[in-house]
């Protein structure tokens, strides 16, 4: 019996992991950042205002508080939308995807108070399955020379919509005449790459660096890690779980 319930857990853990498990999203998630931009727009002072999605599922309908909103500077509203009753619409009711950031600006004095107080959401949203697959390696020659030897540029990006941490890359025989930031990319003695200190990676996040050698090295993903909230963190490997 013990070991059908180990089984059990063992199997539920293993679909969830290859799924993945998006939070519930609620307008707790939209984030407001306000900052002076320090020019004035016919003499009132002008605000700077960034709203991020701060969920792994895509929002949309986001509407902020903005009681008494006043401005000499024009808005875009194909960003924000003033209402008469207090509210603003953010980007006309449209999607904003994970971690998408929308910004826009005004001009008053006082600023206003933006906070969110409704949005929907894709309550079937949930996360596809993370594999190597969808952690793509893109190189290119940068057309430079770094001492004698030709620059390569290389892109990750992690297009699954989890977070992922402790990327892993394959990359047997690097060299460079380049430093490489180590904040980026950080080789071991195994053939392998740590990238960005195996810090988390998020949808749609791309990491960036250079190098310099020829032959050029062939990078791959090997190994990574998927966010799944309240559940640790289980290492996927050349697409087998092990719990």
């Amino acid at each position: 019996m013990l070991s059908y319930v180990k089984l059990s857990i063992a199997v539920l853990l293993c679909c969830l992991i290859t799924t993945g498990s998006c939070e519930k999203c609620t307008q707790r998630n939209i984030e407001v950042f306000e900052k002076r931009s320090g020019r004035e727009i016919k003499g009132q002072p002008e605000w700077l205002v960034t709203v991020t999605n701060n969920c792994t599922c895509t929002q949309t309908g986001i509407v902020l508080r903005c009681r008494y909103f006043s401005t000499t500077e024009n808005v875009d509203t194909s960003l924000l939308v003033p209402t008469r009753d207090g509210m603003c619409l953010l980007k006309g009711g449209q999607p904003v995807k994970p971690y998408e950031t929308v910004k826009f600006s005004y001009a008053w004095w006082p600023p206003t108070v933006f906070y969110p107080i409704r949005s929907n959401v894709n309550q079937g949203c949930s996360c596809q399955k993370c594999t190597l697959e969808n952690l793509n390696v893109f190189e290119e020659r940068s057309g430079r020379e770094i001492k004698g030897q030709p620059q390569w540029l290389v892109t990750v990006t992690n297009n699954c919509n989890c977070t992922r941490t402790g990327i892993v890359l394959g990359c047997k025989d690097f060299r460079t005449t380049e430093n490489v930031d180590t904040s980026l990319l950080v080789p071991t003695r195994d053939g392998r790459c740590l990238l960005k200190g195996g810090q988390p990676v998020k949808p749609a996040e791309e990491v960036k660096f250079s190098y310099a050698w020829w032959p050029p090295t062939v990078f791959y993903p090997r190994d990574f890690n998927v966010n799944l909230g309240w559940l640790p963190c289980h290492s996927v490997r050349q697409g087998v779980l092990f719990l």
